[in-house]
């Protein structure tokens, strides 16, 4: 029943006489990292493209049959953005077997897929297939967010689609509250993007006890579904939490983005697809974060970035590529609707 209203809603919405964003694929899951990349995308959507209305289309309402459905609604003119992350790849298929969807079920729209990370694990087996599948799209825009995945994608282009490179959507977000800041925050993955983080936490909690100093282990992840409605509840909640140490240490991207977001200091390490190393070269002019090698943590870097005073995130260059990027979507936009892409 709750499906049923949803649809009529967006159904409702899609024929409002108006050029349109559709915003498909946008997570219901408990992973706030989505969610932040959710809300970066609806606040650079408002902000650069006022002339269009957005609507979202959230991943528990894009199979196929609804796909389908919407398309019905949407006309060529309307703009189609896809959810950025991580999935790209063979690490998450569920989530790009609905980019996929989309960009067949619509193949006439403008498709814009937000930044994203592209990771093979097992690039043997399956690069020959993605470059098939890629050789089959029309009109798609590609936003990497790391030179890996920019790299990865551009071999695999032909005419019909294009790649560029832009910061984490996520980085747009502001956060402006203040606390009090005590304690230090791990956010370590249990995942398959794990990589090889075996002794972070033991050095941490030595530094820690040495120094009288409070540990908090908390994720970006939570083991619950998180509505559109609550979405920005739930990430101010997290940021809250991160805003109030004086340092997190951690492997997720979006522990590090959301560091940065809240001015807090943060030491990183990479995941398995190296999107946090790929990434941190957006923001690698913030003296407060470092992305660094497990081996290479010790407790006077530790102490360091404990005592950091740095507490702001310094966003012109960040700024300036959302900018371009906006430019970037336009002009792509253009050329699908004219013909000058082809």
């Amino acid at each position: 029943m709750k499906d049923y209203l949803n649809i009529i809603k967006i159904i409702f919405n899609l024929m409002i006489p108006k050029k349109k964003i559709v915003l498909f694929n946008t997570p219901v899951h408990g992973n706030l990292g989505d969610h932040g990349i959710a809300l970066g995308e609806e606040t650079f959507i408002n902000e650069y493209f006022k002339e269009f209305k957005l609507i979202e289309i959230p991943e528990d309402i894009c199979g196929p049959k609804k796909l389908k459905l919407f398309s019905l609604f949407i006309n060529t003119h309307d703009i189609l953005f896809l959810q950025g992350g991580g999935f790209m790849g063979d690490l998450w298929p569920r989530h790009e077997f609905v980019m996929d969807n989309v960009i067949k079920i619509f193949s006439n729209n403008t498709k814009i897929v937000m930044p994203q990370t592209c990771y093979l694990s097992k690039y043997d087996n399956y690069y020959e297939e993605y470059r098939k599948k890629f050789n089959n799209f029309l009109n798609v825009l590609f936003i990497a967010r790391d030179k890996n995945s920019f790299n990865l994608l551009k071999t695999m282009m032909l005419n019909n689609c294009k790649v560029v490179f832009y910061p984490d959507i996520a980085l747009i977000n502001q956060y402006d509250n203040i606390y009090n800041r005590e304690g230090i925050g791990i956010c370590i993955r249990k995942d398959k993007e794990r990589n090889n983080t075996d002794n972070i936490e033991r050095i941490v909690e030595e530094y820690a006890t040495q120094q009288n100093i409070d540990i908090e282990k908390f994720d970006t992840v939570i083991n619950c579904d998180i509505s559109i409605i609550n979405r920005k509840q739930e990430v101010k909640n997290l940021w809250d939490l991160m805003a109030k140490k004086k340092l997190i240490v951690t492997d997720r991207l979006h522990g590090m983005i959301f560091s940065i977001i809240t001015k807090t200091p943060c030491i990183a390490f990479d995941n398995l697809s190296k999107k946090v190393s790929g990434v941190y070269s957006w923001v690698s002019n913030q003296n407060n974060v470092i992305c660094i090698k497990p081996e290479d943590l010790s407790k006077d870097l530790l102490d360091k970035f404990y005592k950091c005073n740095e507490l702001f995130y310094k966003r012109d260059c960040i700024d300036k590529q959302f900018y371009l990027m906006e430019q970037e979507i336009r002009n792509y936009y253009e050329g699908v609707i004219y013909g000058k892409n082809k």
